[in-house]
């Protein structure tokens, strides 16, 4: 068994070797652990509440689908009903209209993974149909991978045997603006004390 403080870090440790080696990631460690303590900031959730649900967002997936048709109905507004339409350009669009519609039924049907809510109370934290009791947990934490524009967040949930976690990609939740504080700073406020 490690000393406790060293489970986050092997946790880190274990997400960096899971990525391609010639992932820039990778290759200058830009990965980085915090626990949903040390991320959520200064400020505190004023609000009495006793749960606290986010849903996953699922509007860039209908501006995708939107943007596909659109270009679509443009390739075959252009094959039939124009005369001196140019052959490249007329490809390129179905071309893309078919890459764009496969993107957005992927996100809608097959991309199951991103397409989670997340449930925060007193007892538990329930991300899909999975339930995380607080007696079972060590500590939550956000991995963060990369930086700027190409940055990406993950939940993490460290369970008490010191030896196994579970890690959610929080991608599709981008209608809050920096989502993994937000989590952080609910999950601290409904995170039952040692006392309770």
């Amino acid at each position: 068994m490690y000393h406790p403080d060293d489970f986050l870090e092997r946790i880190r440790q274990t997400e960096i070797n899971k990525l391609n080696k010639l992932s820039l990631t990778k290759l200058f460690s830009n990965m980085h652990i915090e626990t949903t303590k040390e991320f959520k900031g200064p400020k505190n959730i004023k609000e009495v509440l006793t749960e606290k649900k986010f849903k996953h967002d699922s509007t860039s997936k209908y501006w995708l689908l939107i943007f596909a048709v659109f270009i679509s109905s443009k390739a075959i507004r252009d094959t039939f009903f124009k005369s001196n339409t140019d052959t490249s350009l007329l490809v390129l669009e179905y071309i893309l209209s078919v890459v764009f519609f496969f993107g957005a039924i992927n996100q809608f049907f097959f991309n199951k993974p991103l397409n989670y809510n997340i449930l925060v109370n007193k007892t538990k934290i329930e991300i899909e149909k999975q339930t995380f009791l607080w007696k079972d947990i060590y500590e939550t934490a956000i991995l963060t991978k990369g930086g700027g524009k190409t940055k990406r967040q993950y939940f993490i949930i460290a369970m008490k045997d010191m030896n196994t976690y579970e890690i959610f990609e929080l991608k599709n939740f981008t209608h809050y603006w920096d989502f993994g504080a937000t989590l952080s700073k609910y999950i601290e406020h409904l995170k039952p004390t040692a006392g309770q």
